[in-house]
């Protein structure tokens, strides 16, 4: 692999295992990167923590390594690291990179694949469902559902200041300040209400596109 012993005791102890580094292993053991993620002794191929495997399954397309320029592929992305990808691509480790089923036009900047864990969004987001995200359109946030982040959001489904939810309400108050009225589509889950004075506070990182699959 042209490494040292000291990291190759590092990624046997399940660190620093990078995608590059992975890459390297796979292509040294002559064998699909996905299968360094099965359990040893397991017979079964695409756990669900990986996101080349659980793609093609359904007959998305997907390569690791860098996009190539001009192709019409788009990058697999955690939720929890989307809004830093679109501040700064280089700076973010990308998944994987796949090319969506039945689409000839290049994506818009700025469109990403993504996998919402939970079941608030249920029934339009099964839980574990591969979802593409794309840019925010102008006009109207109400009745639409976004990746939105905040500082006061706690989220089961992506986890952290990051939240899928439809924006069911945004109500002006006398103070300037706003109410903005993130709801689940699930009956179950009671709604997230945040109070905001500026639009940065609360900020749609991506919007749904489409939903690909689910388990």
């Amino acid at each position: 692999m042209g490494t040292g012993s000291k990291n190759l005791q590092r990624i046997e102890a399940g660190q620093n295992l990078t995608l590059r580094t992975r890459g390297l292993l796979a292509e040294t053991l002559q064998v699909d990167p996905h299968e360094l993620l099965q359990p040893v002794g397991s017979g079964i191929s695409g756990m669900v923590d990986d996101p080349v495997a659980t793609l093609r399954a359904i007959g998305v397309r997907v390569e690791l390594g860098r996009a190539r320029p001009g192709a019409r592929f788009i990058p697999v992305l955690s939720l929890a690291v989307a809004a830093g990808y679109l501040r700064e691509p280089a700076a973010v480790e990308v998944l994987a990179w796949c090319e969506l089923p039945g689409r000839r036009a290049r994506p818009p900047v700025g469109t990403f694949v993504a996998r919402v864990a939970g079941d608030s969004m249920q029934p339009r987001i099964p839980r574990g469902s591969w979802c593409v995200f794309g840019p925010v359109a102008g006009g109207s946030l109400v009745d639409r559902i976004l990746l939105v982040e905040h500082r006061g959001v706690v989220d089961p489904d992506p986890g952290g200041s990051f939240a899928v939810k439809k924006i069911a309400a945004v109500e002006s108050l006398r103070s300037g300040r706003r109410l903005v009225t993130l709801a689940p589509l699930n009956g179950r889950y009671k709604p997230h209400i945040i109070e905001v004075s500026e639009a940065e506070e609360l900020r749609p990182v991506a919007e749904l596109v489409a939903v690909l699959s689910s388990d």
